[in-house]
């Protein structure tokens, strides 16, 4: 029996519960984290605590996501999924007693583990995916959609919940806030497209690990560019770049669908 067929005999017939689990189980976790991610820089404004402990924890993103293939190989998936959940409580918690010696120490280890388990999350949806696909002789290119879809559209109410929870913070606190912006200022981090996800597992079906790991890692790697950047441009010079940078993903995204169907095509002939 080869791993696949072992794969299949484990999953099969449970892809979409599966898939259902791991997308309830994320949209709780962030609901909590984006609330309080959405405030940072509001809630902690001494000596740039909020905006130093996330720049510290996209930094450590952009180093495990690196290493994201080598740890999941070690530990596995569900277990790397698990311990970067507990990381994520931690944080919560911090944020209850913030200063550098906790809020520092707790978003250095959120960083450590949220590489692995964006990646973690990718690759195991995928195979739900696949397993489904290959029972039901279904195209793999629509059901890698299809359980995105469903992914994504769950985890986004945490956009909805976490912002309602900023705004209630924000009218009954008492703290001096002088950046109305700042609780919108970082919706949507996680809200990439489902059909990058799909695309990437379409084309790199081999290779999920590495190329989940390196597209969550090159995400990161903006993320903390625009923290760098965020506090020395205007607004009308942020936009003038994000305006030009979705331009640019478009146009990218744009030839890699051609070659893709190109590919595809050139195969379907032969």
């Amino acid at each position: 029996m080869t791993s696949q067929d072992a794969f299949l005999d484990k999953h099969g017939g449970k892809e979409r519960r599966n898939v259902f689990v791991l997308s309830a189980s994320f949209t709780a976790i962030f609901t909590a984290y984006l609330a309080i991610q959405n405030l940072q820089s509001s809630l902690n404004q001494a000596d740039g605590l909020g905006i130093i402990s996330l720049s510290c924890m996209y930094a450590c993103i952009i180093l495990s996501g690196i290493l994201a293939p080598s740890i999941i190989g070690f530990l596995g998936e569900k277990t790397v999924i698990v311990v970067s959940f507990i990381c994520h409580v931690v944080y919560t918690c911090t944020n209850f007693y913030p200063t550098f010696a906790t809020l520092i120490p707790s978003s250095v280890l959120l960083g450590l583990t949220a590489g692995p388990m964006w990646t973690s999350q990718s690759v195991y949806l995928s195979d739900m995916a696949y397993s489904y696909a290959g029972r039901k002789n279904s195209d793999s290119h629509t059901i890698l959609s299809k359980y995105n879809g469903i992914f994504f559209a769950m985890y986004e109410t945490t956009q909805i919940t976490g912002n309602l929870i900023s705004s209630i913070v924000l009218q009954q606190g008492t703290y001096n806030y002088t950046n109305t912006n700042e609780t919108v200022k970082f919706c949507g981090r996680y809200g990439c497209p489902k059909e990058v996800n799909a695309l990437i597992a379409l084309l790199f079906a081999d290779k999920k690990d590495a190329a989940f790991a390196n597209y969550h890692t090159w995400k990161a790697i903006g993320f903390t560019v625009t923290f760098v950047y965020s506090n020395f441009l205007c607004v009308s010079t942020k936009l003038v770049v994000a305006i030009g940078l979705l331009v640019a993903a478009m146009l990218l995204y744009a030839i890699v669908e051609f070659r893709v169907r190109s590919r595809n095509e050139r195969t379907y002939r032969i």
